[in-house]
């Protein structure tokens, strides 16, 4: 992973467990690795929620909730939660075909990225050199993961699912701040990870 003084680069789920993800340079990096550009969207559709969101997913019995296990939330409300050292991971049957996750909040991501891991050590953490990184595109069901919202509904977010890549999942996603919550003219980013792991998915462990 590359730092900097003030941000990290996400690069594995690993570090979105380990530590914390604040990416402030996230927000210029391409949206969607084959297309799916985000648009201009308002202030009002894209600035942060005053808290990190819950996060579900469905699966064949309604839907489960992933668990945030780490969050640099300090421009909007203060809050920042580090990952622990050792992690439990929530789970739930996986549905067949692509995963359908949806955040509690109408305010659109900059950015989302889903990483696949087929198993975690005793302490509940992915080997870096193993997992599958997926970042997500803008409202294009031909790209592996993207994800969409009018401002108004859910934001929702669908990935299909590597074969053989496993069945952990993290999900990582970053929000402007609130200009109002913003301490200096180049706009700060807010970002938060959840995990769970869904069963019966090919290659888990």
């Amino acid at each position: 992973m590359r730092r900097g003084s003030a941000s990290a680069r996400l690069a594995s789920a690993a570090a979105a467990v380990l530590a914390l993800t604040a990416c402030e340079s996230a927000a210029s990096e391409p949206d969607g690795s084959r297309g799916g550009i985000m648009p201009y969207l308002p202030d009002s559709m894209v600035d942060a929620p005053r808290n990190p969101p819950d996060l579900h997913v469905g699966t064949p019995e309604g839907t489960a909730r992933a668990r945030l296990i780490a969050a640099d939330w300090n421009p909007g409300s203060g809050t920042a939660l580090e990952a622990p050292a050792s992690l439990r991971w929530p789970s739930a049957a996986a549905p067949r075909g692509s995963l359908d996750f949806s955040f509690s909040t109408p305010q659109v991501p900059v950015r989302v990225v889903v990483y696949q891991y087929p198993g975690v050590d005793s302490n509940g953490i992915p080997a870096e050199e193993e997992g599958t990184e997926t970042i997500c595109g803008w409202n294009d069901p031909d790209l592996p993961c993207s994800r969409e919202g009018d401002g108004e509904e859910d934001i929702t977010v669908t990935v299909d699912p590597l074969p053989r890549a496993g069945d952990h999942f993290v999900l990582h996603a970053a929000w402007k701040a609130p200009v109002e919550d913003q301490s200096r003219a180049d706009p700060e980013i807010v970002s938060a990870s959840w995990v769970i792991r869904l069963d019966g998915m090919d290659g888990g462990g």
